[in-house]
C-alpha cells in the first residue's frame, strides 16, 4: 500500500494544482499564488531566513530576525500548502478505496512526502528542519542520515555541548566516523556561531542550548554524554 501511495502522491503533486481546487472554492487561484510567491520564498530561504521543515511547512529558522514582509510571505505559503493538502489527501483516500484498501490517506502524510520533495529542490547553503528545533544545511544532509545510523546502533553519541563523538575507541580509530564526526562538529560550531552573532551572544552559550535540544531528540538507547560521562537514553 506504501508503494502504491507513493506513486500516487507524487503522480497528483506532479498535476496542476488548478485542477485540484473547486470553481466554486475561494482557493481556485492556488497554483498561481505559489508561483506568485516562489521568488520572495526561494530569496528568504536562500538568505537564511526561512528553511523547509520535514513536516512539510516553511518555518522561520532559529535565530533569524526576518522583516514583515517575510512573515507574510511564510504565513500565507502555509496556509495555501494547509489547503492543498487536505485536498490531495482526500483525491488519494479516494484513489486508494477505488483499490479496495480502505486505507485513509491523512493530510500528515501527504505534506510528508512533500517535504521529501521539497527538501530535493533546495539549495546547499539552504536550512533544512529536520527534527523538532534542529536545523541543518542540505549540503549536510547524507551525513546527517550517516549520524543517525551511527547513534542507533550506539557507535557515536551526542554531548551536552552540543557536539557528537565517537563512543568506543574502536569507533574512534574508524577513519569513516572519525571524518563524519570531525564534519559534522566543524558545521555544527559555524552555525552555533552565526546564531550567537545574530543574537548578540557566544556560541558556548547556543551550543549548550542545542545540546539540551538534542538530548531531548535522541531516540531510547542512543548514547549521550554529560559531565559523568556516556550513558543511554533511557
Amino acid at each position: 500500500m506504501i508503494r502504491a501511495f507513493t506513486c500516487i502522491c507524487l503522480a497528483l503533486l506532479c498535476m496542476s494544482v488548478t485542477a485540484f481546487a473547486r470553481p466554486s472554492d475561494d482557493k481556485s487561484d492556488l497554483k498561481a499564488r505559489f508561483k506568485a510567491r516562489d521568488a520572495a520564498l526561494q530569496l528568504a530561504e536562500h538568505a537564511g531566513f526561512v528553511g523547509e521543515t520535514v513536516e512539510g511547512y516553511v518555518e522561520v529558522v532559529d535565530h533569524a530576525k526576518p522583516d514583515e514582509s517575510v512573515l507574510k510571505t511564510l504565513k500565507e505559503e502555509n496556509a495555501d500548502r494547509k489547503t492543498l493538502y487536505s485536498f490531495l489527501s482526500e483525491n488519494l483516500t479516494r484513489e486508494a478505496q477505488k483499490k479496495n484498501t480502505g486505507e485513509k490517506i491523512t493530510p500528515e502524510m501527504v505534506a510528508r512526502h512533500n517535504a521529501e520533495r521539497n527538501f530535493r529542490r533546495t539549495k546547499p547553503n539552504d536550512f533544512l528542519r529536520v527534527e523538532d528545533k534542529i536545523w541543518i544545511q542540505k549540503k549536510d544532509e547524507d551525513r546527517y542520515f550517516d549520524l543517525v545510523k551511527l547513534k542507533a546502533d550506539g557507535t557515536v553519541g551526542e554531548t551536552s555541548e552540543g557536539l557528537v563523538e565517537a563512543v568506543t575507541p574502536g569507533a574512534s580509530k574508524d577513519s569513516r566516523i572519525r571524518s563524519l564526526v570531525t564534519a559534522e562538529n566543524k558545521s555544527r560550531r559555524d552555525m552555533y556561531q552565526r546564531f550567537a552573532e545574530l543574537d548578540k551572544s557566544d556560541s558556548a552559550t547556543v551550543a549548550k542550548q542545542y545540546g539540551e535540544i538534542h538530548f531531548e531528540n535522541a531516540q531510547i538507547g542512543d548514547m549521550l554524554k554529560d559531565a559523568s560521562g556516556w550513558h543511554k537514553k533511557s
